[in-house]
């Protein structure tokens, strides 16, 4: 980096954007569930409901791994998101196809958009300054 940070710092800055992601996801969930309650059905409503699942599941997994309670963190916090970003481009897709009738499914895309590009910014941070999790983990 052309900067320098000591690892507390690196931290630190990996638990801002952590915290900012948590901001968006139960927003996101909301709407997600209202969307599937009230305008899918079978196959559809399932497939975003699994969000209700995925929104907690990441939230603590990527806890642990960024305070070290899990062995590979990084590749933990990688592949993770990497699955839940193709998930959610799924869920995006579902609901830009939906959006000229359901404002719900507007909403939906903005909100799944916005989780995708923070999931994706966090991500890159992680791989960036893997080190930081990779000492607190052995430590």
């Amino acid at each position: 980096l052309p900067f320098a940070m000591d690892e507390g710092e690196q931290r630190t800055l990996l638990m801002k954007l952590w915290c900012h992601g948590q901001a968006l996801a139960p927003v996101q969930g909301i709407v997600l569930a209202i969307w599937a309650y009230r305008e899918l059905e079978g196959f559809d409503r399932g497939w975003v409901a699994v969000a209700a699942v995925a929104l907690p599941l990441w939230s603590i997994t990527s806890w642990k791994a960024m305070n070290g309670k899990i062995r590979r963190p990084v590749c933990t916090i990688a592949f993770f998101a990497l699955a839940l970003e193709c998930y959610y481009a799924t869920v995006v897709g579902l609901s830009v196809s939906r959006v000229a009738s359901s404002t719900f499914a507007l909403m939906v895309a903005i909100f799944t958009g916005l989780q995708m590009i923070e999931m994706g910014c966090y991500t890159l941070v992680v791989l960036f300054l893997r080190q930081s999790l990779v000492a607190k983990s052995q430590a």
